[in-house]
């Protein structure tokens, strides 16, 4: 397939007034920041791991990033040292200046809290949530810029069960969101309502990753949207901006 990488120049003015028109969603991928080491959290954390040898792990998956394990227990104790590396990040620069950005909404695809570190560390208030499977969702207020939602869209480190980490995780959390379980209905209600979408290292290379598109109205042909990195050395069909 043809690499179709190109570099554009952002309309900034547009998207600074959606965003404080609270029109704007951020969604944060694993690969958007880079450590001091060059490594993404997403792969230091496969490193800690060491998934290919680890005991615990029967089997990993590296093209869909998901766990095959024989035994419950080994779940638990993975869920275990994500949950300790994790908890051992602390937010770097850029996600320091991100978290000043005022989205009314920030989704992350990662079960991580480091960018609710970084709230704190600014005394930012905001809100969370996170996918339970088949369970009632967190109430949340509407959100806004001043009192934001941090949502993780794949669960979170303090609820093992709510973490996607293999195959028939990912089933039982379709199956839940599909059936329009676990996700608050204020934030279904405004998300069904933005067309403004910013996509930092987002896996769109990912099969289930289309689903999710889907779940959040991006497939509709009813309006365009485009896939922007800040970074060169993706897959085909990506934009670089330029800052």
């Amino acid at each position: 397939m043809i690499n179709d990488q190109t570099t554009i120049k952002l309309e900034w003015d547009f998207f600074i007034d959606k965003i404080i028109e609270e029109k704007c969603v951020l969604v944060l991928g694993p690969d958007v920041f880079l450590r001091p080491d060059g490594q993404s959290q997403h792969s230091a954390l496969m490193t800690d791991l060491d998934v290919n040898n680890n005991p615990l792990v029967r089997r990993y998956y590296d093209d869909d990033d998901f766990f095959l394990f024989d035994e419950l227990h080994k779940r638990t104790l993975i869920c275990h040292k994500i949950k300790r590396f994790y908890n051992e990040q602390e937010p770097l620069e850029d996600l320091m200046k991100l978290s000043e950005i005022p989205f009314h909404i920030i989704l992350t695809v990662t079960p991580d809290k480091i960018l609710h570190k970084a709230f704190d560390k600014n005394n930012f208030s905001y809100q969370t949530g996170f996918y339970k499977k088949n369970r009632e969702p967190q109430p949340i207020k509407s959100p806004t810029r001043s009192l934001p939602l941090i949502y993780n869209l794949f669960g979170s480190i303090d609820n093992e069960e709510s973490l996607i980490l293999t195959h028939n995780d990912l089933y039982d959390y379709f199956k839940s969101i599909f059936s329009h379980k676990s996700m608050p209905d204020k934030l279904k209600s405004q998300l069904s309502e933005i067309k403004n979408i910013i996509f930092l290292g987002v896996p769109f290379d990912k099969w289930y990753m289309q689903l999710l598109l889907r779940e959040l109205d991006i497939h509709q042909y009813n309006y365009g949207f485009t896939r922007f990195a800040a970074i060169l050395g993706l897959k085909h069909n990506r934009k670089t901006a330029t800052l």
